[in-house]
């Protein structure tokens, strides 16, 4: 039960795509600036930091290099039961969830980077972090300081992010020391991000989505706005139009990804913002947390999700656990179309029915090549690989389609 966030705008990194240029994944770089007509691989490899840090670069650079790691984590195998994404990172989640393509997310990201930068030079906004001080007492402030004054982020139970014109978050902190917030911060950012002050460009980002042809997700999407589930592909057009002017409730959307009982929440894409709030929320202290930056990061989720290496023989546990892990995870396909029937000597600790991934093998299956591992009517599958049988990914009993994925195994064999 495995959660994918997504950070946003000021995670990004000098040179975050370097890791990643030898990867498979990368090709999504190659694929964006045809797109968008413009060298992003610039972005991610070569440009400083005044270049990186503002806002339409910013955007654009941390949402590609989210869905490289996406990527490559799909490759692997692994799938989420919900996605979210803090701010900039919600259209990220949107791809994931597959409510938008790819191409219309690039494009969206783009004008919405452009039209916040506009409205920056517009308005004379910041914001600032406050630790250590309740919600109640941050709206407070925000109220005593001005009209324009807000709270922007509800990020953890000690972190809010207020935002509005520079003169009202200067009397806000004033405020709030008074109230005992143990500590304030001014951020370096372009401008007043999540205020009132954005109303500019969330006309111009409208213009955007009306040209978007939104989809029902294939998994549930926990936004920004209201910290709740969405599936339907009409919600999403008003979501993020309204996105840019309203709260960011993050440690509400924490709350509402224990509350759907997830087991691990990955945070995938540059820095470790997310998964540093996650961590210091009680109410998620049983939910393991990892976040994914680089393809040496990918090891994380394997171990996360395949407790039985560590009690494999330690010739078969130096083949499988390394730096390349992540490249041995193989799917086994349908060889026909027909009933699914699994060996009947395997035993599966079958958590949920209704989600195939879920069926893994209770006990350790080492398997050779040609291993008969089970059948689609009366054509048998056999093992292409040398590998540790992990688990299913089909429901036995039920029909399936020639090329349908069955088993997933982590090779002991170089290809």
């Amino acid at each position: 039960m495995i959660a994918f966030v997504f950070p946003g705008q000021g995670s990004q990194k000098i040179g975050m795509g370097a890791s990643w240029v030898s990867h498979p994944a990368f090709e999504l770089v190659n694929e964006a600036s045809h797109i968008l007509n413009e060298d992003v691989e610039y972005l991610l490899l070569k440009a400083d930091i005044d270049h990186l840090t503002s806002t339409d670069n910013a955007q654009l650079a941390t949402f590609l290099q989210s869905l490289i790691v996406l990527d490559a984590v799909e490759r692997m195998g692994f799938e989420p039961v919900v996605v979210a994404g803090h701010s900039l990172g919600e259209y990220t989640a949107l791809v994931a969830g597959g409510a938008i393509s790819f191409e219309d997310g690039l494009k969206l990201v783009k004008a919405r980077g452009n039209a916040m930068k506009k409205a920056t030079d517009i308005a004379d906004g910041s914001m600032a972090a406050i630790l250590g001080t309740e919600l109640k007492l941050a709206e407070i402030a925000c109220s005593l300081a001005g009209i324009d004054c807000v709270v922007a982020n509800d990020n953890s139970s000690n972190q809010i992010v207020i935002s509005g014109p520079s003169e009202e978050i200067d009397k806000a902190l004033i405020y709030l020391k008074q109230f005992g917030a143990k500590k304030t911060v001014k951020l370096q950012v372009g401008g007043a991000f999540h205020s009132r002050l954005m109303a500019p460009a969330r006309s111009e980002l409208i213009n955007s989505l009306l040209s978007v042809n939104f989809r029902d997700s294939s998994v549930p999407i926990i936004t920004n706005i209201d910290a709740l589930p969405h599936i339907n592909g009409e919600d999403f057009f008003l979501l993020e139009a309204a996105q840019l002017t309203s709260r960011v409730r993050w440690r509400e959307t924490m709350q509402q990804l224990s509350e759907m009982s997830v087991s691990a929440i990955v945070e995938l894409g540059p820095g470790s913002v997310l998964t540093g709030l996650s961590k210091r929320e009680p109410y998620l202290k049983n939910v393991q947390c990892i976040s994914i930056e680089t393809p040496e990061d990918l090891d994380k989720l394997l171990r996360l999700t395949d407790p039985d290496i560590a009690n494999l023989d330690d010739e078969i546990k130096q083949d499988i656990v390394g730096e390349s892990l992540y490249t041995k995870l193989r799917v086994i396909l349908s060889p026909a179309s027909g009933t699914f029937i699994p060996n009947s000597s395997f035993e599966f600790a079958n958590k949920n029915p209704e989600i195939p991934f879920e069926k893994i093998l209770k006990n350790i299956v080492i398997l050779e090549t040609g291993d008969l591992i089970g059948n689609v009517d009366s054509v048998p599958i056999l093992s292409p690989f040398k590998g540790i049988l992990k688990g299913l990914l089909a429901i036995p009993s039920r029909r399936v389609e020639k090329s349908e994925p069955l088993f997933w195994l982590v090779t002991t064999e170089q290809d």
